[in-house]
Order: structure tokens, then sequence, then C-alpha cells
């Protein structure tokens, strides 16, 4: 069997290719998590001041809720860390050998970065869910506490 070095990677720009569009499905999908989490955030912070507005002590668990859901927001808009090939090291480490050699090599540490950030996304896409989830429970208590403070002054 061939040595890793010498092998012939025939299908290596094909494989490279793929990886490029797997790469630029996961930069939208980070990108999306961004915009939609922007969204919650300001919905959140609207459902918050909404609930405080109303001077009622019933809206206050929604309120509080709504924080919890723009804390949550904001957390999803952290930048993550971004694994990318160094392409000085690449220069550095692979100058001398054929093109092969050195694509086969970008292609790997790619492979492994692309892993690495995949990871990062679906953390940002799971607690995005989440913020979602507590902004859905915020707008139900500030409803169910508007709604109580309305049968309390009812009746």
């Amino acid at each position: 069997m061939p040595a890793e070095r010498d092998r012939d990677w025939a299908s290596l720009d094909a494989v490279r290719a793929e990886l490029d569009i797997e790469v630029q499905a996961q930069t939208k999908r980070t990108e999306s998590a961004d915009s939609r989490a922007a969204v919650l955030l300001g919905a959140a912070g609207a459902v918050a001041a909404l609930a405080v507005n109303t001077n009622s002590v019933f809206v206050l668990p929604g309120a509080g809720a709504a924080v919890t859901a723009a804390v949550l927001a904001a957390r999803v808009l952290r930048p993550m860390p971004h694994n990318v090939l160094d392409p000085v090291c690449l220069r550095e480490i692979y100058v001398a050998d054929r093109e092969t050699v050195t694509k086969q090599a970008a292609l790997d540490r790619r492979a492994e970065d692309f892993a690495s950030n995949d990871a990062a996304v679906n953390s940002k896409i799971r607690r995005l869910k989440t913020a979602i989830t507590t902004l859905v429970i915020a707008i139900a208590l500030v409803v169910a506490g508007a709604v109580v403070k309305q049968l309390v002054e009812i009746g």
C-alpha cells in the first residue's frame, strides 16, 4: 500500500468543492441564527417593556421571563470561535511538497475545522431554540397576568 503522502487523490477537487458547499451552508445557518436572535432580542425587550408598563404585579413573572429570553438571545449573538486554515502555517510546512499533498493536507484541516465549527453552530441554534421557548412562555405569562389583573379589577 502506498504511503499516505504518495497516494493518488483523484477526487480531491470534487471533495473540496463539496466541502465548500457545506461551509457555505454552515455560514448561512450561523447568519440565520444571528438574525433570528436579533429579532428575538427586540421582541423580548418589547414584551418586557409592555409588561412593566401595565403596572400590575401579575405580569411580573412574564416580564422576568422576557428579560431571560433577551439574555438568552444575546448569548446567541455572541461571536463564536471560528476555526480556519492558517495560510502562513500551510506555506511554511508544505511549500516544498507536491500540490496534491498540500491540497490533501489543507482539505483534512478544513474538514476538521468544519466539524468543530458545526458543533459551535449547533450549540448556537440550541440556545436560540431555548430563547424562543422562553419568549413564548413570557408572552403567555404576560397575557395570563393581564387577564388576572382584569378579573381582579372586575370582581
